[in-house]
């Protein structure tokens, strides 16, 4: 079972759904800036802003996310200073039987290449 009520696991998935939701609103807010006076030829405006987003947003996580670490503080800046937590849920593992791999039975005989003419 888990050690988390529900109440608990919601509020997790709305921290989780916040703190990945304001990476890619600064992504996508520093993506169009900069966007506004980039122009390569081949290469349209909404594809390049795009790209932007995404590099721009994911960039905005992964330093929060280092900086965090040494001043938990700044996971202000990902929306809430709290890190999701999630259960734990045991699990069991049943192994599988492997077709052929039963004790006693015999390896198969190595049988050696033959050379076409012998």
């Amino acid at each position: 079972m888990s050690d988390q009520t529900p109440a608990q696991t919601f509020n997790s998935i709305v921290a989780s759904l916040i703190r990945t939701a304001v990476p890619g609103i600064a992504g996508l807010i520093l993506g169009w800036l900069v966007s506004i006076n980039i122009s390569i030829p081949g290469v349209s405006e909404p594809a390049l802003e795009g790209v932007l987003t995404f590099a721009f947003g994911f960039a905005y996580y992964a330093a929060v996310r280092l900086l965090e670490k040494k001043w938990p503080k700044l996971g202000w800046l990902l929306g809430l200073p709290v890190q999701p937590s999630y259960p734990v849920v045991p699990v069991s593992v049943t192994p599988t039987p492997v077709i052929g791999a039963d004790i006693g039975t015999p390896p198969l005989p190595i049988i050696p290449p033959t050379v076409a003419g012998e």
